[in-house]
């Protein structure tokens, strides 16, 4: 009798060390799928779509025709600089908006000594969706704009420009320098508000923008 209780109660010794062991397999391998779940769920976090990216430049040389009275000149000098939208559409033209302060130098007409420009332009750029070609690991990407809105000088006005250049980013980034030519075919008349001088009239200019563009990383 002795002898089948030692081997019974071993019996249930060994039962239940197998029962211990299969639980910690299969807790183990329940914690590790979980812990794999978990995972699976933070690598897929839904992506949060960049609607618009953010341009900043400045522009200067050029030329810029103006007139007060009989006296011309022909490359009065100018400066400006803004900032700008442009909308990131799965399309080829893209909206854009933007502000932007250009100053012309009119020293050399005595008064006023310079004239300053507000502008608050809208309108759409060409903007392609795959870069036109690459040189080296750099992208190059041609682009162009038409955009119209308000001029704000000593009056408001309406006013219009175009541009036309290119971009360079590294690879593939989304964020570029962009290099272009922008011509304003609109005229502009600053009026001598003291009736000391005559008005000036600013002739159609052109001038070179160079600006950089922040995408999303």
């Amino acid at each position: 009798m002795t002898g089948r209780s030692e081997h019974s109660a071993l019996h249930r010794r060994r039962d239940l060390a197998i029962v211990c062991i299969v639980s910690l397999v299969f807790g183990a391998i329940g914690t590790g799928i979980r812990a794999q779940d978990t995972t699976i769920r933070i690598i897929q976090e839904p992506y949060q779509e960049v609607f618009a990216f953010l341009g900043f430049y400045i522009e200067s040389f050029g030329t810029q025709e103006v007139e007060q009275g009989s006296t011309i000149l022909t490359d009065a000098d100018q400066l400006g600089m803004g900032v700008r939208l442009m909308s990131t559409r799965r399309a080829d033209i893209q909206f854009e908006t933007s502000v932007g302060w250009r100053t012309v130098d009119l020293l050399v007409l005595g008064d006023p000594e310079r004239t300053d420009f507000f502008d608050i332009f809208v309108g759409a750029r060409y903007w392609p969706l795959y870069n036109t070609f690459w040189i080296g690991d750099m992208a190059i990407r041609l682009t162009a704009s038409a955009r119209g809105g308000l001029v704000m000088g000593n009056q408001m006005t309406g006013g219009v420009e175009f541009s036309g250049g290119f971009t360079v980013s590294k690879g593939l980034s989304p964020s570029v320098l962009f290099i272009e030519a922008v011509f304003r075919p609109v005229e502009y008349i600053h009026k001598d508000i003291d009736e000391i001088a005559a008005d000036v009239l600013l002739r159609p200019s052109w001038t070179l923008r160079i600006g950089f563009q922040f995408g999303p990383t």
